[in-house]
């Protein structure tokens, strides 16, 4: 009899001892380590699955008060947990719903070969998942590492596509003095050149690309100007180069006159917001990559903070920038003094800020939340002579080892914040709130993703939305942002995370 090397941790809802033991048994006949957790009603289930991660998910329909809220409750813990119903009898009109709700599978109670079958084919997917999960974060770490190879660099090299901006590694975008990479990307590379190097680069990258095999292009004398508008010689090479699958134009700048102190410093700066001197955006992301590995590889968990300023635009407008940047200063010197060493607290964005803190529970990182709310509400902010109240909406997430990826992991903390002001007496905000899954009902034919859809292709439920890229330094051609947004009955736009829920980590 062959036995399955990592121990089964189930889950049952079943009022009886006696047949609860019986099914452990079953499973360890069958080969299967089993470590079983016993619970009796949704209170319980709710209380176990808040600490507790579980492979395997058995429940005896006759005891659950509502199968279908309970398979909900799984979902909803964000663990990948699978659900098996155990039916005392065979309903045929039954299986459908189970199944739609989110079940894998429906198996009469005294079926006991196929309940084992079931059990084995599902511990194999989740172990399938589990490898998927853990090849794609190696994948990443490959990628992580050839990018940090290039970040190491104390040259500044970035990709280019179609004279476009599509990879720029922390020297480069230091050396012409953007954040991060959010900022760069789609910007054209002739508007980081004076007049005269922006002729020169379109001759140079003309005959490169016209040949099959171009020549690399060494030390080519060009005048860089940076995001301030202030200008620097550099020697610009360019060569063959491919980024995601595609052909492009790498470029490496180099300083007419190489200092290694600068570089240095140069490649802190690219890590730190210089307005707040908080962590940046690029550095934030990094360390989501990192709590993502740690939860699969050790089974760590972490709270991922969205922190918004409320009503910052018009604080903004009654203050002027230049205050403003006086009030974030402030802000950031204040959030800093409640983050623990082991924390990591970034600004994403004007008005966003972010924390990854270890968390064991959802109710830890609404505790955390709560307490840069606090702080931020108690205290008062001058500015020439001026005092201002300024309160955060904190929408808070958990890294488990079901995560999705790390933009849709920040984005569900996104979600979560901007559900404050939708609360009765937090119209303005300040307040705390944690990401749940949407409770969407089950639908009669196909998958609730596709059915939305479908139903709003159908009613004219989307619209277009778009906005244009200017560059500031005045080139004429004209390049726009485009959005698709879904309606709701109430005609308010739906999250793509409502509709398009992550499937993968």
């Amino acid at each position: 009899m062959s036995r399955t090397n990592e121990t089964l941790q189930l889950l049952i809802l079943d009022q009886s001892q006696n047949e609860a033991e019986r099914l452990i048994s079953l499973l360890r006949n069958a080969g299967i380590a089993t470590r079983a957790k016993q619970v009796s009603d949704e209170e319980q289930l709710i209380e176990v699955i808040e600490h507790q991660t579980f492979d395997l998910f058995l429940l005896r329909a006759s005891d659950a008060d509502d199968v279908e809220q309970m398979i909900l409750k799984i979902e909803q813990s964000d663990r990948d947990t699978p659900v098996v119903v155990l039916e005392d009898t065979y309903n045929a009109e039954q299986i459908a719903p189970r199944i739609k709700s989110g079940a894998k599978d429906v198996v009469i109670l005294d079926n006991d070969p196929h309940l084992v079958a079931v059990v084995k084919r599902e511990l194999a997917n989740l172990k399938d998942r589990k490898r998927l999960r853990m090849m794609e974060v190696q994948m990443r770490d490959v990628e992580q590492r050839c990018e940090l190879l290039l970040d190491s660099s104390k040259d500044a090299i970035a990709y280019i596509n179609d004279g476009m901006h599509i990879y720029a590694n922390g020297s480069y975008l230091s050396f012409l003095g953007y954040d991060d990479i959010d900022e760069m990307i789609c910007i054209p590379v002739l508007d980081t050149l004076d007049t005269a190097s922006q002729e020169k680069f379109k001759e140079l990258s003309k005959n490169f690309f016209d040949r099959d095999e171009a020549e690399p292009v060494e030390g080519v004398s060009m005048t860089s100007v940076r995001e301030d508008g202030t200008e620097i010689t550099v020697q610009m090479s360019l060569s063959e180069a491919s980024y995601d699958g595609e052909r492009c134009l790498q470029i490496v700048l180099r300083p007419e006159e190489d200092n290694a102190e600068l570089q240095e410093k140069l490649k802190q700066m690219s890590q730190m917001d210089l307005l707040t001197g908080l962590y940046n955006r690029q550095y934030y992301m990094e360390q989501l990559h990192h709590a993502k590995e740690a939860a699969l590889k050790d089974k760590t968990q972490y709270a991922v903070l969205y922190m918004a300023i409320d009503d910052f635009q018009q604080i903004k407008a009654d203050l002027g920038i230049a205050d403003a940047d006086l009030i974030l200063r402030d802000l950031a010197s204040e959030l800093e003094t409640n983050t623990k060493e082991d924390w990591t607290l970034a600004r994403l964005s004007d008005d966003i800020f972010g924390i990854i803190a270890p968390a064991e529970s959802g109710d830890d990182a609404l505790a955390i939340g709560e307490v840069y709310r606090n702080k931020v509400e108690d205290h008062l902010f001058e500015v020439e002579g001026r005092t201002l109240q300024i309160t955060l909406s904190v929408g808070a997430t958990l890294i488990t080892d079901n995560a999705p990826n790390i933009k849709d992991i920040l984005g569900r903390a996104q979600i979560a914040s901007e559900e404050i002001k939708t609360l009765e007496g937090h119209e303005k905000g300040n307040g705390v709130q944690l990401y749940r899954p949407k409770n969407l009902s089950p639908l009669e034919d196909h998958d609730i993703a596709s059915q939305l859809i479908e139903d709003a292709l159908e009613n004219n439920k989307f619209k277009l939305l778009f906005q244009p890229i200017i560059a500031l330094r005045g080139e004429s051609e004209e390049h726009y942002e485009a959005f698709v947004r879904m309606i709701d009955d109430k005609g308010e736009e739906v999250s793509p995370y409502d509709f398009l829920p992550p499937s993968g980590p």
